[in-house]
């Protein structure tokens, strides 16, 4: 009987969980923010009329920012219904509007007045082109942009992007945004590259990375012990 118990057991614990769902959102308020691991309690909306609460781990929140959530509905035995998420990858902004938002709104040095003006020379994708090649910002038309405001624009967009990948990748338990941060400041925009590449130097690399959580950021990002 013990036998058939415990195999029963064994069953139940190995059984797969919850198929994952994805739900498109904006964050309409942030109720909770732990920094040092990117732990988040978010309102976000999910269409007009529909406000729902999800939890999970994210490096930037900037209330109006439009997200893709995966993960499941959890019922919290304090708080209710909730969306417990793993992934939250941001959806660039659509519409000249949203655009300038968004760009000012990462961007050092550029207010919204000149983020409109620079979408209004470059269109709606004004974000993936200056991503895509940062001489766009050379164009005669935005000659009021000065060499630094440029450099802020290409650097600040870059460094965002990375380390909203970088965060996506390894923040877990034992793992978080105070790490990101950490490789971000010694590596820079290459960042992802190299954790990809080889997690463990980060403990040689990065001050405050032993080995211990150098594994677990090898995990993470699916490397091996004893990959080449």
């Amino acid at each position: 009987m013990a036998a058939k118990t415990k195999h029963r057991l064994q069953k139940e614990n190995n059984a797969p969980g919850p198929e994952q769902i994805t739900i498109q959102g904006t964050v309409q308020r942030r109720i909770f923010y732990n920094a040092e691991n990117g732990y988040a309690v978010l309102v976000v909306s999910v269409n007009d009329d529909d406000d729902i609460k999800a939890t999970g781990n994210m490096p930037i929140i900037r209330e109006g920012d439009e997200y893709r959530f995966t993960g499941n509905y959890v019922e919290h035995p304090n708080f209710g219904r909730q969306f417990k998420f793993s992934q939250a990858e941001l959806i660039l902004p659509s519409g000249k509007a949203g655009v300038a938002r968004y760009l000012s709104g990462v961007t050092c040095g550029v207010g919204l007045v000149k983020a409109q003006r620079i979408v209004d020379v470059l269109g709606e994708d004004a974000l993936e082109q200056i991503q895509a090649d940062p001489s766009v910002l050379e164009h005669p038309d935005l000659s009021f942009l000065t060499t630094q405001q440029k450099e802020d624009i290409i650097q600040d967009l870059s460094s965002n992007s990375v380390q909203a990948e970088l965060a996506g990748m390894i923040v877990r338990d034992g793992v978080g945004m105070g790490t990101v941060s950490k490789i971000m400041q010694k590596f820079g925009n290459d960042a992802v590259r190299i954790v990809k590449e080889n997690p463990y130097i980060l403990a040689d690399e990065v001050w405050g990375i032993g080995f211990k959580k150098a594994d677990e950021i090898a995990q993470a990002v699916g490397v091996e012990p004893n990959s080449p």
